[in-house]
């Protein structure tokens, strides 16, 4: 993973900072899920209030990042009928930055950069 993500394989957990509703102001977030748990648990470090505003950036973020939506459950749910041998691999999601600018920027620089 570019930098600035972080995973922590021994808490198994993700971090990265997002960008909050002003779209100035950025705070650390550590995404991870409780074993055995079908939640995800999402702390917040370096903005002392969140308004709503700012819990619903982060959450957005969050559901791009990962792929929280019904469209792409749909589409994953139609990768595996087709490729029973992927699903069995765990093949069909893969992992987006919370922004287009930020993925555009990570496929193009380590291409262009010697």
């Amino acid at each position: 993973m570019m930098s600035p993500n972080h995973w922590d394989p021994s808490t198994k957990t993700f971090s990265h900072p997002l960008r909050l509703d002003d779209s100035i102001r950025s705070a650390l977030t550590f995404i991870s899920q409780p074993p055995g748990e079908d939640h995800l648990v999402i702390k917040v470090y370096g903005a002392t209030i969140l308004s709503l505003k700012d819990e619903g950036a982060i959450q957005s973020q969050v559901k791009r990042m990962l792929r929280f939506y019904d469209k792409d459950e749909q589409d994953v749910t139609y990768f595996h009928k087709i490729h029973p041998h992927g699903e069995a691999k765990g093949f069909g999601r893969m992992f987006r930055s919370p922004i287009l600018f930020e993925d555009v920027a990570k496929s193009l620089l380590p291409r262009y950069c010697p």
